[in-house]
């Protein structure tokens, strides 16, 4: 899977990914302006149990990382908007 820097711009939420499956689990998401769902989690941070991007559910942001699929890992956000 291609790995590419970009910037995207959405609302922050929190959702139920993957469900019915051994994966499905809560997810802080970004959904983009153009309609997209990426996962988010912030670079350097665990994959499972950090809640630091928690404080941005239900604001939206213009946000910068690296992405990989459906999840962008996030190096760093700015308000949008």
């Amino acid at each position: 899977m291609d790995s590419r820097f970009v910037e995207l711009s959405g609302r922050v939420s929190r959702r139920t990914l993957d469900v019915g499956s051994k994966s499905e689990r809560e997810s802080v998401t970004l959904e983009t302006d153009s309609g997209e769902v990426y996962a988010l989690r912030k670079d350097g941070a665990p994959a499972f149990g950090d809640h630091s991007l928690d404080a941005l559910v239900g604001g939206n942001f213009t946000m910068r990382g690296i992405a990989t699929g459906c999840l962008l890992i996030v190096r760093d956000w700015s308000p949008h908007g």
